[in-house]
């Protein structure tokens, strides 16, 4: 699927820019903390998991923090299976991929580290589409139980730089393990279709 790969940066503890994302995704546009949006426009999506992939990079250790999580809130929209086997329409579900699912100290990654999850939506039977904000719960306190300002200490309107960054965004989609035996792989060849020992069933090329 996409790539984003410019960098982009926030505040730790700084309200929010843009409204809280909603189920309906009908502030896409104007949302400063979309990271990603991918939306069907007549496009398939086949398989069952979705795989992201960012680099991270955070000078939040200067801070000492002892709380506080950041990362991307994921919204999948699109037709679900219902555990009596229906599929109900225009279904919203929201993920998260934040620091308890990084390796390393999500702190202190003073140079890129790349991060990746993968995210189960085999209950989609169709996705019609998919955004992934920023996310933070503006929870950031040091060991002596001071919040991580925001603003310069020596001048309230200015903020201070920022502490939170992520880029090379990609996204993929695929098939969870249990999933492949149940797919065909067809493979065309102008050599033998013998292989070792065993052949391969052949199917005539039109």
């Amino acid at each position: 699927m996409n790539k984003l790969t410019i960098e982009r940066s926030w505040r730790a503890n700084k309200p929010a820019d843009g409204a809280e994302p909603n189920y309906t995704l009908t502030n896409i546009n104007s949302d400063p903390n979309v990271v990603w949006h991918w939306s069907r426009n007549g496009k398939e999506l086949l398989g069952t998991t979705l795989g992201i992939q960012m680099d991270v990079k955070s000078y939040l250790g200067q801070y000492n923090p002892i709380s506080g999580d950041y990362g991307l809130r994921i919204l999948v929209r699109g037709d679900e299976f219902q555990d009596d086997g229906q599929v109900q329409q225009n279904v919203a579900r929201e993920f998260y991929f934040n620091t308890a699912g990084m390796y390393g100290n999500p702190y202190g990654f003073l140079d890129k580290s790349t991060q990746q999850c993968l995210i189960d939506v085999s209950r989609f039977n169709k996705i019609e589409e998919i955004a992934a904000y920023f996310w933070q719960d503006h929870d950031f306190i040091d060991d002596t139980g001071t919040r991580i300002p925001y603003l310069d200490s020596y001048d309230s309107s200015r903020e201070c730089e920022p502490n939170i960054f992520l880029s090379d965004f990609s996204v993929g989609f695929g098939l969870q393990t249990k999933d492949i035996g149940n797919e065909d792989l067809r493979l065309y060849t102008y050599d033998s279709t013998s292989f070792g020992e065993k052949s391969t069933s052949t199917t005539p090329r039109a």
